[in-house]
C-alpha cells in the first residue's frame, strides 16, 4: 500500500469515492448537483491550497481517502494563529477496512495540518470510526451548535 497527497487527476476517482459513500450510508436520493458541485470545489480547493488530501493506493487504484480543508478565523487565546482545519470525507472501501489505512491517512493529514501552522482541527464522526478519533485524541465538544440555512 502507498499512500500519497492527492492531485488534480485524482478529481474523478475521489468524486466517484464519495458516490459510493453516499450510496452506501444513506438512502436518500442524491441531488444532481452534488457532483458536479463536488468536481467544482476539489477542483477550486486544490488550486488555492485550502484542500489537503491523502489517499491510499494499491495497484494504481485509489483504495481509501482523507481530506483537510484548511480555514482561517480571528486568533484567539487558545489559537493564536487563528488557523484551523476540518478532517471529512474518510472513506476506505470494504474490502479494505480494518487494516489500519485509515488511521494511516488520519496521522498524515494530521502531520500535514501541524506542518501548516494548524492548531485545531474538527471532524464529524460516524459512530464506526469514533474509536479510531478517540485514539488520535480528539474529543467531544460540549458547545458547538449548528444553525441550517
Amino acid at each position: 500500500m502507498q499512500y500519497r497527497l492527492i492531485e488534480k487527476h485524482d478529481i474523478n476517482t475521489l468524486t466517484a469515492l464519495r458516490l459510493e459513500y453516499f450510496r452506501e450510508t444513506t438512502e436518500r436520493a442524491i441531488p444532481e448537483e452534488v457532483l458536479p458541485n463536488t468536481v467544482r470545489y476539489l477542483e477550486e480547493e486544490l488550486a488555492t491550497g485550502t484542500l489537503v488530501g491523502i489517499v491510499a493506493v494499491e495497484d494504481e487504484q485509489i483504495v481509501a481517502v482523507g481530506l483537510l480543508s484548511l480555514f482561517s478565523i480571528m486568533p484567539t487565546i487558545k489559537n493564536p494563529t487563528g488557523k484551523r482545519g476540518y478532517l471529512f470525507d474518510f472513506y476506505t472501501r470494504p474490502e479494505y477496512r480494518r487494516r489500519g489505512i485509515a488511521t494511516l491517512i488520519l496521522n498524515q493529514l494530521m502531520d500535514e495540518a501541524r506542518n501548516r501552522g494548524v492548531s485545531d482541527l474538527f471532524l464529524n464522526a460516524r459512530e464506526m470510526a469514533i474509536p479510531i478519533y478517540e485514539r488520535a485524541g480528539f474529543t467531544f465538544l460540549r458547545h458547538e451548535m449548528r444553525g441550517r440555512l
